[in-house]
């Protein structure tokens, strides 16, 4: 089996403050963001707007001003800090519209795929509030154990009741603090006993180490995929934990990507 470059334009429609990283990234890869002749062309485009009309695919972001503002609530309400409540952790605004361009390249990429083998995808969204809430969870999770991987403190007094937590054959970021959350991690390990025992955001803070102690047993008899995979079932955005000194020192990481479709030997061969 072979590789061809895949001839692919992605057009940036977007009037928000991704398109600046967008474009950067896209001329990074080689990706033409004009109207090309002969290639698969995928539209980005902001949420309330339409696609262009070339456009075979597309991808529309949620990210507007509004947005980011939103996200400012949603992280404020699900991760408040200790001494200023309903502020929470947020990262800067040009970090996330540089996560977030990342993120609608890769959905950019995908549509293309889609369009190579035939298909008609539909629209693929991107979600700025959705992205700021994965960005913040290792990050505050690693402030609720310390930025030089020190030992596993469970509970949390950053995030309640869980920071990061040991399972069965490695570490998952876990945190619930939305109301609703609290129920379904309750829900989750089987104890939901401990809803109404614990109602409040004071009160799960001050007694984060009973609540360990009552959710210990099921992370750690299940492995992170497991856990994982159950948690995100259950509406909680839990996200494996990969220690730093673990990231594999490979040529991918520091080589630019070539965007290519995969031709088999037969395929070719028709084509002669």
């Amino acid at each position: 089996m072979t590789f061809e470059p895949l001839p692919l334009t992605v057009l940036v429609r977007t009037r928000s403050r991704v398109a600046t990283p967008l474009r950067r990234l896209l001329d990074a890869l080689d990706i033409a963001t004009e109207p090309t002749a002969g290639n698969l062309t995928v539209c980005v485009y902001d949420e309330g707007d339409t696609p262009a009309p070339e456009a075979g695919a597309s991808v529309v972001l949620a990210a507007t001003e509004e947005g980011f503002a939103r996200a400012r609530r949603t992280v404020g309400a699900r991760n408040p800090t200790l001494d200023h409540p309903g502020q929470g952790l947020m990262p800067p605004e040009g970090h996330v519209a540089t996560v977030t361009a990342e993120v609608a390249t890769s959905a950019a990429l995908l549509q293309a795929l889609a369009l190579a083998a035939g298909g008609r995808p539909g629209p693929a969204r991107v979600d700025v509030e959705q992205l700021a809430l994965h960005i913040i969870m290792p990050v505050v999770s690693a402030l609720s154990v310390g930025v030089m991987r020190s030992p596993v403190r469970p509970p949390s007094r950053t995030t309640y009741p869980l920071g990061i937590v040991p399972c069965a054959d490695g570490e998952v970021g876990a945190y619930q603090a939305v109301p609703t959350e609290w129920s379904r991690f309750c829900a989750m390990i089987g104890r939901e006993d401990i809803v109404e025992d614990y109602p409040n955001v004071e009160s799960r803070r001050e007694h984060g180490a009973a609540i360990w102690e009552a959710a210990a047993p099921w992370f750690r008899a299940r492995p992170v995929d497991e856990v994982v995979r159950i948690a995100q079932e259950a509406g909680l955005p839990y996200a494996a934990v990969l220690p730093i000194d673990a990231l594999p020192a490979s040529w991918a990481l520091r080589t630019p990507a070539s965007t290519g479709r995969a031709r088999s030997p037969g395929a070719a061969a028709s084509q002669m």
